[in-house]
């Protein structure tokens, strides 16, 4: 019997989209996962035929595909590849930057059931978005979602035998190593935020092809929540005026490695509270946010990482 605890999960970057016996074959990096849900859905229609007993006369497969999230613990180098896929773009060598851009980057994954020696493999995966969640006395959470080929089980890695070990950084928490501003000042008393990515993406399919053919990148989106206590109208009123705003996100592990999560233009988009929850309780406000282009540097979101 398989378990959970003997799971790995592991990755290559494709360097043709699709790759089923990448040659030499790869060195898989193995991710830290809190959870996964890579799976194939295998997609039916029922035959419309009629022969008078009221009977479905056939169930015929018209396709498949794999979507599902890895759940992480914000950690140093654990996802900076995925990040790669999510922002479409690739970190900057001279100042370990990444800005949302274009480029098509799709990865092989894998996981391995230690336990049986099974392996469970998804081609031509790209990412579809990156979520961040920090919630108060909590490990700051990554999400990675995926779209992919449909899986196949083999007897054998897909990978060179030698597979990397995941990072042994900490994971990052929201306690002191974490610095919230927004518009170069530091959030009154915030008690949440949260970001998403999305690429918007989209399959392309093809008569006479079980799996997908491609899938193709539409508008990056980034939108978030910020949760606080009322303490003044600062940001209700930048939600009346429809006022632009910046954010900048810095988070770092124990060592003094870290992230900053920069969204130069963004505006608050919806509001709920402040209200009587009830007795003996503050009053809470939750603000929903919506970044998009900022004119003076071109892009929507950046994050740079700062190795200790």
């Amino acid at each position: 019997m398989a378990t959970t605890d003997n799971l790995a999960l592991r990755y290559f970057i494709e360097s043709t989209y699709g790759e089923t016996s990448p040659s030499p074959a790869p060195a898989l990096q193995t991710i830290k996962v809190v959870s996964e849900s890579l799976t194939t859905a295998f997609q039916t229609i029922e035959s419309e035929a009629v022969v008078g007993d009221r009977q479905v006369q056939d169930i015929v497969r018209v396709g498949r595909i794999c979507e599902g999230e890895i759940v992480t613990e914000l950690a140093f180098a654990n996802l900076d590849d995925l990040i790669r896929g999510a922002l479409a773009s690739d970190w900057n060598s001279g100042t370990d930057i990444i800005e949302n851009a274009s480029d098509l980057i799709s990865y092989g994954f894998e996981k391995h059931m230690t336990d049986l020696g099974i392996f469970y493999r998804f081609a031509g995966a790209r990412v579809n978005g990156l979520t961040v969640q920090m919630a108060l006395q909590s490990m700051i959470k990554a999400n990675i979602s995926v779209m992919a080929k449909g899986g196949v089980f083999a007897a054998s890695t897909i990978g060179d035998g030698s597979p990397v070990a995941a990072t042994s950084n900490s994971p990052m928490v929201t306690l002191a190593s974490l610095t919230l501003n927004e518009a170069g000042s530091g959030i009154a008393c915030p008690t949440a935020f949260n970001f998403s990515t999305t690429n918007e993406l989209r399959q392309k399919r093809c008569l006479g092809v079980d799996d997908i053919s491609g899938i193709n990148l539409g508008i990056f989106r980034a939108t978030g929540t910020l949760e606080a206590y009322f303490e003044s109208q600062a940001y209700v009123d930048k939600l009346i005026a429809d006022t632009p705003s910046d954010f900048e996100i810095i988070a770092q592990d124990a060592d003094g490695n870290g992230y900053t999560f920069t969204f130069p233009r963004f505006k608050f988009t919806g509001l709920d509270g402040p209200a009587n929850t009830g007795r003996s309780a503050d009053l809470m406000q939750s603000l929903t946010w919506t970044a998009y282009l900022d004119p003076s540097t071109d892009i929507t979101m950046s994050i740079e990482r700062a190795a200790a």
